[in-house]
């Protein structure tokens, strides 16, 4: 019989957004708290006749990437996608908010083998892509008889974009952060939608636990407003039409939501083995007790099944809750997954209602997206990074926007203000196109609790 194996436990060491609301944590951690949005109307592109003609986008950044990185590390994102540069940024910040990096800017060469980095995006490098097939005239030129033409073109023109079949790739934030800095351990992406960067937080999360790497660079990117998406998005019908109040247009659980608002940007955050943590004297904002992924098996959108109990978003918290070790009791704060469509919010309320039981009604919920707007890949590590904030401060983020209410969004979404309560506990729920579900228990550190132990 094998002898019993203990879990490693896992800690958050390190925090780093770069977002519209702020081009580091604590600054968009303030907008949050404080209810300001970023929503604008876009300008980068034109946008006349799409449903959704806002956003929380970034503006010009990138002189911050000549103050953040060496002229050696900016060699490697000359042509990578604005994603990748969303993804570096994040990442400089927690692992230097980690005190992991030396007077260079890269990894303790101690630390490199023993650092892996899980890194997704939802989407990736549709404006790469975009811009790349319009060059090389994909919409004409290629389907011309005058081949030989057609490729000297190509030739001429792929000396822009010769790096294109690397940077086009959905992990090139993984590997590029991993170049940046030095990292030597596993580098992984995985895509899973609007759940994209809570599973790469799980994957990291799992790997210490099980004791593959001491530290792992979690997280999410992705820039999303650009032509393509938005066109797809709000044919989608899935993104709000109220372009004349951008600021009141992301709306979760509000009987007048429309649907959601596009954002982009990144969050990372540094996971790391206790023990070591402990051993180097690591600054310890909170500790991942739990996780819990499943599938809906069937719906793009939506569960399909009408037995609410087997719905993939109830299993997944159970799930989750159990892995924790915890009650439903022992919850006193959910950050929602809220995106602000018709269908999505009554869904999550019922999912609450039946994994939650009658502790439903007694747990404040909020859904930061109402400020944020919905960031893709990110939005899963964002809302970890606020989880965090909220037990480490004793503060409830608001769901701003909340003025008529639904009969069938009927739970405490802290609405418009945000509460102080003191916060043990708090749960991240993130749900995603396909079924994808992805939910993650964070608890207030203490080093006197023990770490469970199971059989193998």
């Amino acid at each position: 019989m094998a002898a019993a194996m203990e879990h490693k436990r896992v800690v958050i060491t390190g925090m780093g957004a770069f977002t519209p609301l702020g081009q580091d944590m604590p600054h968009t951690w303030e907008s949050v708290v404080s209810g300001r949005p970023n929503v604008r109307r876009i300008e980068q592109f034109d946008i006349r006749d799409c449903r959704t003609q806002i956003a929380s986008y970034i503006d010009e950044y990138k002189p911050l990437l000549s103050e953040n990185f060496s002229p050696s590390q900016l060699k490697n994102l000359r042509f990578g996608d604005r994603f990748v540069d969303f993804a570096a940024l994040a990442a400089k910040e927690a692992l230097s908010d980690a005190r992991l990096l030396d007077s260079t800017g890269r990894l303790f060469e101690t630390y490199a083998e023993e650092t892996g980095i899980s890194v997704g995006t939802s989407i990736g490098t549709p404006g790469k892509i975009t811009e790349a097939a319009n060059s090389f005239g994909f919409d004409h030129d290629i389907n011309t008889a005058d081949k030989t033409a057609v490729a000297e073109k190509m030739r001429h023109t792929s000396r822009k974009y010769r790096t294109s079949a690397i940077t086009i790739l959905p992990d090139s934030a993984a590997f590029t952060v991993s170049v940046l800095f030095g990292t030597k351990g596993i580098i992984t992406c995985d895509v899973a939608a609007c759940s994209t960067s809570n599973m790469n937080i799980i994957l990291g999360a799992t790997w210490i636990r099980h004791g593959y790497q001491k530290i792992i660079v979690a997280g999410g990117a992705d820039a999303l407003v650009d032509p393509l998406s938005t066109w797809l998005f709000g044919l989608l019908g899935v993104t709000s039409a109220r372009n004349n109040d951008p600021s009141k247009a992301s709306r979760p659980f509000d009987k007048e939501r429309d649907g959601f608002v596009m954002a982009e940007g990144s969050a990372i955050l540094v996971l790391e083995e206790l023990e070591h943590a402990l051993a180097r004297g690591a600054n310890i904002y909170g500790e991942l007790i739990g996780w819990g992924v499943t599938s809906d098996g069937g719906g793009f959108t939506q569960p399909e099944s009408d037995d609410i109990k087997n719905w993939g978003q109830v299993r997944s918290i159970k799930i989750a809750l159990h892995d924790a070790g915890i009650s439903t009791a022992d919850v006193d704060y959910i950050n929602a997954h809220g995106t602000s469509t018709i269908v999505g919010d009554i869904n999550e309320t019922k999912t609450i209602k039946e994994a939650y039981a009658e502790y439903a009604y007694k747990i404040p919920i909020s859904s930061t997206k109402s400020i944020t707007g919905h960031f893709g890949g990110t939005t899963g590590a964002l809302e970890t990074i606020f989880c965090i904030q909220a037990i480490r401060e004793g503060i409830i983020p608001p769901t701003i926007n909340y003025e008529i209410p639904d009969p069938e969004c009927d739970l405490n979404y802290t609405p418009n203000v945000a509460v102080k309560k003191k916060i043990d506990i708090a749960v991240n729920h993130s749900f995603g196109f396909g079924g994808q579900n992805a939910i993650l228990v964070l608890k207030k550190f203490d080093n006197e609790s023990h770490g469970k132990e199971q059989s193998a």
